[in-house]
């Protein structure tokens, strides 16, 4: 069963080689992104090409907000998936699909993800995947 860690628990993240923030933050994808009154808010995830060194998959996701920026180690999260293990595998590409299916355009099917505000409700800047 995959399991998840978040930054704010330094000795853990470290103990299974975890990435800082710093060293992807330049690749992340930004999903579910809106503002408010005083700032943007939304979520990330960045799913590195190559596996840890035990060879487990991992998906590093995080959210950010008006009390905090992308990378804030309280909002960032590991998800780890054993590679040896052919269920873990199937669950790594389906949590994999939930953060890169942002949105699918109903005209004409293609991914991508948008911006949104909530008041009133308003969908803007779709950019397809």
């Amino acid at each position: 069963m995959s399991f998840t860690i978040s930054a704010f628990n330094h000795d853990e993240w470290n103990r299974y080689g975890l990435a800082d923030f710093s060293d992807f933050a330049d690749q992340i994808a930004e999903v579910n992104v809106s503002e408010d009154a005083f700032s943007g808010l939304g979520e990330w995830f960045f799913v590195p090409n190559e596996p840890l060194p035990n060879n487990d998959r991992v998906i590093y996701f995080g959210s950010w907000g008006n009390d905090n920026s992308p990378g804030a180690s309280m909002y960032t999260h590991a998800e780890i998936f054993d590679a040896l293990d052919p269920d873990q595998l199937i669950e790594f590409s389906k949590r994999l699909d939930h953060w890169e299916i942002a949105v699918r355009r109903e005209s004409d099917g293609i991914k991508g993800s948008l911006y949104f505000q909530h008041g009133p409700r308003f969908y803007y800047s779709f950019e397809p995947h």
